[in-house]
């Protein structure tokens, strides 16, 4: 019998995690998600690892996992005509900190293959050398121990909380209306509409 899993094709996802500190050089991660690989372009290098090899450095994975969290939509690629060509990126949210952190909602264009639409590409039958790899991870150690100087963890509790202090204090003021309306329907249960004649 054949599996309800296996008949829906998988979606390649394309995210973005733009990161700059105060004036120091900016950074830009690109994740390009197939089923069994993903393309990780960094610093106009790009790299195919396979799913194991991303989830087995910490490091990368959470940057991985940031790129998702303040990527507009995964499922799309946005594109700019300049001088009648076409280029390609991605709309996310930049991580930028002087004296506070900025969430900045910005098109990034693509540093390698800008060109090409990633989410037409196929699935990479193969992840990249081992040498290639070693050297990329070489380049992103430096990048992670030299230029990550605000943890993944803090700049998601900082996204959170830019993002979602609405939302909070929305719930917030429904907590408390909520409060209200119980503690008044207790009131009216014990004591009866007309309270006044209690007191």
């Amino acid at each position: 019998m054949i599996s309800y899993f296996n008949l829906i094709k998988f979606m390649t996802t394309v995210s973005c995690f733009y990161y700059r500190l105060w004036r120091r050089e900016q950074f830009n991660f690109t994740f390009i998600k197939f089923e069994k690989f993903v393309k990780i372009i960094f610093d106009r290098k790009a790299v195919i690892l396979t799913n194991k090899e991303l989830v087995s450095n910490p490091e990368l994975f959470k940057i991985f996992l940031l790129s998702l969290l303040l990527t507009e939509n995964t499922s799309k690629v946005d594109s700019i005509i300049n001088n009648n060509k076409i280029s390609f990126g991605i709309t996310s949210f930049r991580y930028l900190y002087s004296s506070q952190p900025i969430f900045e909602m910005r098109f990034n264009e693509f540093k390698k293959s800008k060109n090409k639409n990633p989410l037409n590409a196929r699935e990479p039958i193969r992840a990249s050398s081992d040498k290639k790899i070693r050297k990329f991870f070489k380049s992103f150690d430096k990048f992670y121990d030299n230029e990550m100087i605000i943890e993944p963890n803090i700049i998601i509790e900082d996204y959170l909380d830019d993002q979602a202090a609405e939302v909070v204090n929305y719930f917030n003021k429904y907590i408390e209306h909520e409060c209200t309306v119980l503690m008044v329907s207790s009131i009216i249960h014990a004591f009866g509409r007309n309270v006044n004649r209690v007191v």
